[in-house]
């Protein structure tokens, strides 16, 4: 899930409007649906959801695509298991992240 539109390719609206609710019990709406490229990596039906106040990332969505996910105190790695090539992504502060693409 996305709150940045301009991320997302090919992004339509949805039909039917749908809603989430998150862990503190906000109710947000599921404006559209894209996908993510960066690099050559590629996520498939991102949502976009404006009203996040970060991107989120389903680490069991990526495992189940064919990406291997290692977390470490100070990064997480994605890497694609089939082409071998890596998104690492370096923690910055509480929640920010800088991604940078390389190949594995």
């Amino acid at each position: 899930m996305t709150r940045d539109k301009s991320k997302l390719h090919n992004c339509v609206s949805l039909i039917q409007s749908i809603s989430i609710i998150t862990v503190d019990g906000n109710s947000l709406s599921l404006e559209g649906v894209g996908y993510v490229l960066q690099s050559n990596l590629t996520v498939d039906n991102v949502l976009y959801v404006p009203q996040l106040s970060a991107s989120l990332l389903s680490t069991g969505r990526h495992t189940d695509l064919g990406y291997h996910v290692n977390f470490t105190p100070e990064s997480c790695v994605v890497k694609d298991l089939q082409t071998g090539i890596g998104q690492h992504i370096r923690r910055v502060g509480c929640m920010s992240w800088i991604i940078f693409i390389y190949q594995m």
